[in-house]
């Protein structure tokens, strides 16, 4: 079955052959000549052309290694406010500022003696010189604030007061002073100072407070200090009595007369009669 199938594809490929025109038979072929045979069979090297290319150089992008992000956290810091008393025009103003918490006598006391902004209006001054403050010790709801002698002295007398009102005012400040602390002593040199109070205007060694100087702040009125010299004035009323001298009227009385007679308004004078003069006696 097989020789069958495949005689019958070889007739089918003769027929192809025959019906695309490819020649066929003996005469069909013709002998190639020794010579042209020779010159096919010729394997000399033809020269050829070689053209070097220069090497391609492929850049690879660089390789970027992911690391993970640092997060640095700042901690927010905490600030308290404060009121830090200076002097306008003699009388005592705050001055609101920050200070990091807690509040402390060391920063209470480095403020004040920095003293006020230069550009603050009004201009603001202050009788704290830095040193005044040497020490301060606390003992309960009190406080004891050591001075500098030498410097205190030579704050001017009528300016005193200011200073220890700047101290006490802020340090024991509602808002921003020292908590747990609402009295102040004062010593020198470690020795009791006499301060005075404010309000009463006397010298006390006792502590002091907030409120013994709250007549020195600029919104609030000057308290008059009653002092112990009695002044007596004395009021002269002087009367002065003005006499005017009226010259006296002298009325004239008409003369009397008779009920039948006329009163007449006006008087009239009647010259006396004259005798016409007589001649003297002749003698006969």
């Amino acid at each position: 079955m097989r020789r069958a199938i495949s005689s019958v594809w070889l007739c089918a490929a003769a027929a192809a052959v025959a019906a695309c025109g490819v020649p066929t038979g003996a005469d069909s072929f013709e002998p190639i000549a020794d010579d042209e045979i020779g010159r096919l069979a010729d394997t000399s090297t033809v020269p050829t052309t070689s053209t070097t290319l220069p090497p391609t150089t492929t850049i690879e992008p660089p390789v970027t290694e992911s690391s993970p992000q640092s997060t640095t956290t700042v901690a927010a810091i905490a600030e308290e406010p404060v009121n830090i008393y200076f002097l306008l025009r003699g009388r005592l103003t705050p001055l609101p500022q920050n200070v990091t918490a807690p509040v402390t006598e060391r920063k209470l006391r480095t403020l004040l003696e920095d003293g006020p902004p230069i550009d603050t209006t009004p201009r603001l001054t202050s009788e704290i010189e830095r040193g005044l403050i040497i020490g301060a010790t606390q003992a309960g709801g009190v406080i004891t604030i050591d001075l500098d002698a030498a410097i205190f002295d030579r704050i001017p007398t009528f300016r005193e007061d200011e200073a220890i009102a700047q101290i006490v005012l802020t340090y024991l400040d509602d808002l921003g002073g020292l908590r747990g602390v609402g009295q102040m002593r004062f010593t020198a040199d470690g020795e009791p100072l006499a301060v005075r109070r404010a309000d009463s205007g006397l010298l006390t060694n006792e502590a002091v407070s907030f409120d013994d100087y709250v007549s020195l702040l600029a919104d609030q009125p000057a308290v008059v200090v009653d002092t112990t010299t009695t002044t007596t004035t004395t009021t002269t009323t002087t009367t002065t009595t003005t006499t005017t001298t009226v010259p006296p009227t002298t009325t004239t009385e008409p003369p009397p007369t008779d009920d039948a007679e006329l009163v007449s308004s006006t008087s009239t004078t009647t010259p006396p009669a004259t005798s016409p003069p007589t001649d003297p006696p002749t003698d006969g």
